[in-house]
């Protein structure tokens, strides 16, 4: 909608306010630095026919600004920062997920002000504090700038639902330097008592109505009528139109009226949805290595199907997320076509195919640990993916070598892994090779699943000696990522199983177990924003047909370290031998607890305590063994992910246990 320029109301008392949901208010009009014009408020800075500012620098009147917000009950204001805090993540979510973008994937400016304190938001309005430095030439220019910051001023407030506030301008002439005081009493917030749409040609009969009630486009009555959140609300009913079939949709007008003896306000819109269409015919530009295949696959629609706009950012965002391409532009007419079918134009870039990197962590008991990997994510053109890993550490050295081939159209890969194996621990030392080759799938709802045959070889050194193990597995696992991050989650869920039996023999002899495995994390933001975060996780484990002594050594369960129960050392948790060196067990069962608190925006102090037990019994006993750690963390937010330095102690401290453990990494712990 084009921005129109809303001039000063001096009468509060008009029962229609149509200047308040002006485009021009809160629309998007203008930049966010700009503060004032962003929103429509504030004309451009004056200046004289030379093109110079108007007011000079040196040899004007000196002042100084105080502006005061009165009478607003401080629960009130609580709330209303809560709120405004909470409807801000929302838009920055909305605005990630492309909820308001074009099918370019350009989004549109976000007023960051549109959610401040009422201080803040006449604070970065005011022309008075912003020229400051460029004093008026007289006390008269002083009081027309002042007066230009009371409009300002007015138009903010009806802007935030209160249509009955005051505001007033003092020159203080005694104070030294002169003082310019601006006194704002908001009065009492008006309420949203009723939104409706008119539509141009009858609803939509191809939309659920529940779809386009105010509740569902969160427009809630009751609630204040401000112009932020009517203007969120008319996009959302656009946003709901494109994704069911109506991309043409749109606003042509806006009816507010404000009903002073009620408090309350009533809005109108007029939305003209405009004919029904489907998707038509996709034509692909800019492939070269990879196949068209690889695009058709990913496309989340078939001609004919019911066109919606938010498939169309979907297929560009899933197309980026192969890695294969550094650009894709969608591109559909820009008026209705004639038979209804609208046809999609899709130019890509491809990237280079080709990553490599690397990444280093400390913990007291493993050391320095570097890891490398190079990568290839279109080696024969379908979008196969060969990715080689290299980690080295003082007690472990390991080649992973992954192959992934996706299906072309389901959302699931076959894949090949070749894992060669050096390690050296105080429980065991191995030598060998694992290897692990099936298919994962998507199962619905975020599940994913994944069977494979696992033969290994390995040599292994522990309590009973050197012994040589030949197994192989059939490991079945399911798991759900509901997180919000890879390295910094701060909400959501994420939860992983796994079950193997395996057969084989040790030295000749023949052998046969089930080992499972559940894991599990939870964070729980305790603000709005989601800096303050409450996070749980979860480990149980079980081995069956087995007993502890005959198991191979790498085949037991093991706890302590950074990716388990801080404060003791690596694998030290459980029981241990003779010699001080831990044993492994049939069962584990962990748990831990940590609080992300934020001290500044880039910094966090994160308490934690964590508990686990090792047993030599197949299921855990958490009445005996059971060993905690606690600890601070400190978290430096970087744009990779948060740094991590984390300082625990053993709160069972046995004589085999360090006094405390140290870890550095990238990335919470879990």
């Amino acid at each position: 909608m084009p921005c129109r320029k809303i001039g000063p109301s001096h009468t509060s008392r008009l029962p229609l306010v149509p200047a308040l949901f002006a485009a021009a208010l809160l629309g998007g009009c203008g930049t966010v630095n700009d503060v004032g014009r962003s929103l429509g408020l504030v004309d451009e800075e004056p200046v004289a026919e030379s093109g110079e500012p108007l007011f000079a620098t040196v040899g004007g009147v000196t002042y100084t600004t105080q502006i005061t917000v009165e009478g607003l009950d401080p629960e009130e204001a609580a709330e209303q920062q809560r709120l405004a805090e909470a409807r801000a993540e929302k838009r920055a979510r909305e605005e990630k997920e492309g909820a308001t973008g074009s099918v370019t994937g350009s989004q549109p400016q976000v007023d960051e002000l549109a959610d401040a304190p009422l201080d803040e938001l006449f604070d970065s309005l005011s022309e008075l504090r912003r020229l400051e430095d460029r004093p008026p030439p007289s006390l008269a220019a002083l009081r027309r700038r002042g007066q230009g910051d009371v409009e300002l001023f007015q138009k903010a407030l009806r802007s935030r639902g209160y249509f009955d506030g005051e505001v007033r301008l003092r020159i203080d002439r005694d104070a030294e330097p002169p003082a310019a005081q601006i006194t704002v009493r908001p009065g009492p917030r008006y309420k949203l008592a009723g939104w409706t749409v008119d539509w141009a040609a009858g609803q939509p009969p191809l939309v659920d109505a529940e779809k386009l009630t105010p509740k569902a486009l969160g427009l809630p009555m009751g609630a204040a009528a401000e112009a932020a959140e009517v203007v969120a609300g008319e996009r959302r009913l656009l946003t709901t139109l494109g994704a069911n079939g109506y991309p043409f949709a749109r606003q042509t007008g806006r009816r507010a009226v404000v009903d002073h003896d009620t408090r309350s306000m009533a809005v109108t819109v007029d939305i003209d949805s405009g004919p029904f269409t489907r998707f038509g015919d996709t034509s692909v530009e800019g492939l070269e290595d990879v196949l068209a295949t690889v695009v058709e696959g990913k496309r989340p629609w078939q001609p004919g199907d019911t066109y919606d706009a938010g498939k169309i950012e979907s297929f560009r965002a899933d197309l980026l997320a192969t890695g294969l391409f550094s650009s894709a532009v969608i591109e559909t007419p820009e008026t209705p076509p004639a038979d209804g079918s609208m046809p999609v134009k899709l130019t890509v870039v491809e990237g280079p195919p080709r990553s490599i990197g690397a990444g280093v962590r400390y913990s007291t008991t493993v050391g320095p640990e570097l890891r490398a990997f190079w990568e290839h994510r279109n080696l024969t053109g379908r979008g196969d993916k060969l990715r080689t890993e290299l980690d080295i550490s003082p007690v472990l050295q390991e080649l992973d070598v992954n192959y992934k081939r996706p299906h072309p159209r389901e959302d699931r890969f076959n894949f090949g892994t070749v894992k060669l194996i050096n390690e050296d621990t105080d429980a065991f030392q191995q030598t060998g090779i694992e290897t692990r080759f099936g298919q994962e799938r998507a199962l619905g709802d975020g599940w994913r699943g994944s069977l494979a045959l696992a033969p290994e070889y390995k040599i292994l050194d522990d309590e009973k000696g050197e012994r040589t193990s030949y197994l192989l597995g059939v490991p079945v696992t399911l798991s759900r990522d509901a997180s919000d991050s890879l390295l910094d989650p701060r909400r959501g869920y994420r939860i992983s199983g796994e079950v193997i039996p395996y057969t084989g023999a040790i030295e000749g002899a023949a052998i046969s177990f089930l080992r499972a495995e559940l894991n599990g994390s939870i964070y729980v933001p305790l603000d709005e924003l989601g800096r303050w975060v409450l996070a749980g996780r979860g480990r149980i484990g079980s081995v069956a047909g087995a007993a502890t002594a005959t198991l191979p050594a790498d085949k037991r369960f093991y706890a302590g370290g950074g990716g388990s129960v801080r404060g003791y050392g690596y694998r030290m948790l459980g029981p241990l031998d003779g010699d001080g060196d831990p044993l492994g067990g049939r069962s584990v069962a962990e748990a831990g607890v940590e609080l992300r608190m934020p001290v500044t925006q880039d910094i966090s102090v994160v308490p934690f305590i964590e508990a686990g037990q090792i047993s030599e019994e197949p299921w855990p006993d958490l009445s005996t063994n059971l060993r905690t750690g606690a600890g601070l963390g400190l978290r430096y937010y970087t744009p990779l992910g948060p740094f991590r330095f984390d300082v625990a102690l053993p709160l069972d401290r046995r004589d085999a246990d360090d006094p405390y453990q140290i870890y550095i990494s990238l990335g919470q712990a879990f």
